[in-house]
């Protein structure tokens, strides 16, 4: 079990990811990591 605050977005463009609030999820490619 990982906390929520060990996962982060970084924006490349300033202001890109101003108003953005959501849930990001992996590609299913990535089922096998989990």
């Amino acid at each position: 079990e990982v906390p929520d605050e060990a996962f982060m977005v970084l924006g490349l463009q300033s202001g890109a990811l101003q108003g953005v609030k959501g849930i990001a999820r992996y590609h299913p490619a990535f089922d096998h990591f989990s």
